[in-house]
């Protein structure tokens, strides 16, 4: 089920994003459009806690490859990791991994070092370490109808700014992405993320 939603959710933001960008201007010019990009981040995930919905920070990194397709268009996939130890004995923590892909437009305002880049990517959320609710069991053996680990549908929009300095090594400013994962908390099973990132990239090709 996890599969299927993740292909329909994939293209749908394929789908979205050609017809977005195509209405914009064609006489936009990309940075790096022609380029192979990696892209090394350290990230801050503003999450929601699975069961009792409070917010808190998970910190780790995201390696992404990005590969030219058109112009200023590039197909993209995103590896991402990040943890939040227990506050107290009587929360549980959370270890978070996304995998995403798809499309990402890429612009550079007067062909200067730095660009700016926009993106819609779909993938899976696997979640662990962590008190997942099925909503069953006892009330009287709350651990009864949980798991400590559990996936979804991961659902990822957003954007940031890179600054290209010398021979294909750059920094990643800043990137803000909303991140939505659907893992089960007894309630709504619904998250919605903030992930910060920023980094260092590195680019081959013409």
């Amino acid at each position: 089920m996890v599969r299927d939603l993740q292909r329909t959710g994939a293209a749908a933001f394929l789908l979205a994003a050609a017809g977005w960008f195509g209405s914009g201007n064609a006489q936009a010019q990309a940075a790096g459009a022609k380029q192979i990009e990696v892209a090394v981040t350290f990230d801050a995930l503003r999450a929601n806690h699975v069961t009792t919905g409070n917010g808190f920070f998970l910190e780790g990194g995201s390696l992404e490859l990005s590969a030219p397709v058109y112009r200023g268009f590039a197909v993209v996939a995103i590896v991402s990791g990040a943890t939040h130890g227990s506050a107290s004995s009587s929360t549980a923590g959370l270890s978070l991994v996304t995998v995403v892909f798809g499309p990402r437009f890429r612009f550079a305002p007067h062909h200067g070092r730095l660009s700016m880049f926009v993106h819609g990517l779909a993938g899976e959320a696997d979640g662990f370490h962590s008190v997942f609710d099925l909503g069953s069991g006892p009330v009287s053996n709350p651990v009864n109808g949980t798991t400590d680990s559990a996936s979804s549908l991961a659902v990822e929009a957003g954007g940031g700014i890179d600054l290209l300095l010398h021979h294909g090594l750059g920094l990643r400013l800043v990137e803000a992405d909303y991140l939505r994962t659907q893992l089960p908390n007894g309630a709504e099973n619904v998250q919605n993320n903030l992930r910060l990132a920023a980094g260092i990239t590195f680019r081959w090709g013409r």
